[in-house]
């Protein structure tokens, strides 16, 4: 307790015994799946079928480090399930129903949805049991994700946002082949040793010439490759492991039914929108700033066009063709996908140049044409704003380290992601396992009816701010 805040502590602890949950078959695999994982452990797997995300999981097959899961909505067990030396399946039984304890991200996800919505309250009564004050939970932070990123110390400590899978995908990642792995001895593969899934992602992640990874659940092998175009030659089966290709059409905005109305400075045949974009990507001939991907192209070796402008240098409609019989859809690159986000920070100098209301791309776009070295840009705002703030670029001195930040909850530091080398990755795998026990901290302001009392928002920066909820 402090003198406007109380600090709430809890412990959740996980579902137990989960594995009781199923009934296990051995050498069956699922004959049809909706969903699948790569480089999971079984009790991750089991977890996946038992969150509140799936309701229709009934079972899953665990084959190596994958995770194949089913509702076996059609003609019940038996006639879902085929027989596979590779597998094992996972059915729930009737135990699975009458046990309501949920997953700790279920039950943490319950209580951040009762604070963001203020329904996590508390009532202070003195001894006639009169109300005197009711207080309202204003944040959270979870020592599974957050913890780290809310008190700026180191990121070994948390579980960036980059880590959590959405859905059956990493961030920024395809999944290419399950049980597979990049060989690493040929042409623009790189055994990088033994990193865990999400330290390999990371490095994949953060280098501009790396396009696939393969990890490994058992030795945590860890195998980039810088090559844009893969082909079955170029991977092994391998039940522990799993390849990932990086997602590079979201780097782009879609333009449908359009395409610029110049000459291409490149022409390929690609198999769809995914690889065009992956080849701009990774162009070196000059600076690939969209491409025009027409999938009724006559000729089958333009189908992928690729350009040296930007639709945001067309000032002038007519230098758009909407009327392609070619169906083409144009995609200009999103300039703020080449730099990494750190939010709520703030660059620690001077600035270069400032530009006042103007969104975070805008910024982007005005650091990478900058006439100087630019290559960190810090873009703040507030919710009043709609997306406008201002943008702060910064000057990159030879031989100075890199810039310093400091807290702001306004302000998002960006860092270009140009730099190709190697970070140091901590290799402790234990950093990004599933806990068995969460430890979840809630900040309460006290907020009495009718008391204006000073609001500390975890750091302290609003603590002259006066509230008046209830």
């Amino acid at each position: 307790i402090t003198e406007n805040m109380i600090y709430v502590t809890s412990l959740i602890l996980e579902r137990p015994l989960l594995e009781t949950d199923y009934d296990r078959k051995k050498n069956f695999d699922l004959k049809d799946h909706q969903l699948k994982f790569g480089v999971v452990t079984l009790d991750e797997c089991l977890k996946i079928c038992s969150s509140a995300d799936y309701p229709d999981c009934k079972a899953v097959a665990y084959c190596g480090a994958s995770c194949y899961t089913s509702s076996l909505s059609s003609g019940g067990v038996d006639a879902g399930i085929v027989k596979s030396t590779d597998c094992t399946t996972y059915i729930k039984n009737d135990l699975s129903k009458k046990r309501k304890l949920p997953l700790t991200r279920d039950a943490i996800r319950k209580v951040e949805t009762a604070v963001k919505e203020s329904k996590f309250t508390f009532t202070v009564e003195d001894s006639t049991t009169f109300v005197v004050a009711t207080l309202v939970a204003e944040s959270t932070d979870d020592s599974l994700g957050s913890l780290s990123m809310t008190f700026r110390g180191d990121d070994r400590f948390g579980t960036p946002h980059s880590h959590r899978r959405d859905g059956e995908e990493l961030d920024g990642f395809k999944t290419y082949s399950l049980k597979s792995r990049l060989l690493a001895d040929v042409d623009g593969a790189v055994d990088l040793g033994s990193y865990p899934l999400n330290d390999c992602a990371d490095i994949c992640r953060d280098r501009p010439d790396c396009q696939f990874f393969s990890s490994c659940l058992v030795d945590s092998q860890c195998v980039i490759s810088t090559i844009p175009a893969r082909t079955s030659q170029w991977i092994e089966t391998k039940l522990q492991c799993s390849t990932f290709a990086k997602s590079v059409k979201d780097n782009f905005e879609l333009f449908s039914g359009i395409s610029l109305d110049v000459g291409a400075r490149k022409a390929v045949m690609t198999i769809n929108d995914e690889e065009c974009a992956r080849l701009c990507m990774v162009e070196t001939g000059f600076d690939c700033k969209s491409f025009d991907y027409c999938g009724q192209a006559k000729d089958m070796h333009t189908v992928c066009r690729l350009h040296d402008t930007h639709l945001r240098e067309f000032g002038e409609p007519s230098k758009m063709n909407k009327k392609s019989l070619e169906s083409c859809m144009h995609y200009s690159k999103k300039y703020l996908y080449d730099f990494k986000k750190s939010a709520s920070n703030k660059t620690k100098a001077s600035a270069r140049t400032v530009i006042g209301q103007v969104t975070a791309e805008e910024c982007a776009k005005q650091c990478r044409d900058a006439t100087f070295l630019c290559e960190n840009f810090d873009h703040c705002t507030g919710p009043q704003n709609l997306g406008r703030g201002d943008c702060m670029l910064y000057e990159k001195v030879d031989g100075a380290g890199p810039f310093q930040t400091v807290f702001s909850p306004i302000c998002s530091s960006y860092s270009y992601r140009g730099d190709a080398d190697l970070r140091s990755f901590s290799n402790q795998a234990a950093l990004h396992s599933n806990a068995t026990a969460g430890g979840l901290a809630f900040f309460l302001l006290l907020l009495g009816v009718g008391i204006g009392v000073s609001a500390l928002l975890a750091y302290g920066y609003y603590k002259n701010r006066r509230l008046n909820r209830v």
